[in-house]
């Protein structure tokens, strides 16, 4: 088995940094790495669970990707049709589970809903041209 590129120290300090805030796909598109490999790297790390930086995000994750408030979110969730799946853990504590691509269209659906200028470049993991238009509006 081939050994892959050497990780920089600069890319592992990225990696550190924004686990569990950026996307898998985010930070693979970022660190121009498989998300494979960007997984393993952070098991090597003991970042901790994949799950916080995979195809789901939780609604506080939204809210921070598009630099709002996580109440607006789960209002989309409740009032605007957000496709959502509610989750439950040890201690009763509840959120949400918003799908990567269920995120990206509904967005593209509700483009009066939010102000593109709040998202950084490339914080959704890739700048769909729907919203490279918007921004040039």
């Amino acid at each position: 088995m081939g050994l892959g590129k050497k990780w920089s120290e600069k890319e592992i300090e990225y990696l550190d940094e924004n686990w569990g805030k950026s996307t898998l796909v985010s930070l693979s598109t970022h660190l121009k790495r498989t998300k494979k490999a960007v997984v393993l790297k952070s098991k090597r790390l003991k970042l901790g669970a994949s799950t916080r930086a995979d195809e789901y995000l939780t609604a506080n994750q939204v809210a921070v990707l598009l630099n709002i408030n996580n109440h607006t979110v789960l209002r989309w969730i409740k009032y605007h049709y957000l496709k959502a799946n509610k989750k439950v853990l040890l201690y009763k504590r509840r959120f949400f589970l918003i799908k990567h691509s269920d995120l990206l269209k509904w967005l593209e659906n509700n483009q009066d809903k939010f102000d593109s200028r709040r998202i950084d470049y490339l914080n959704l993991g890739y700048e769909p041209e729907w919203l490279q238009k918007k921004r040039k509006r």
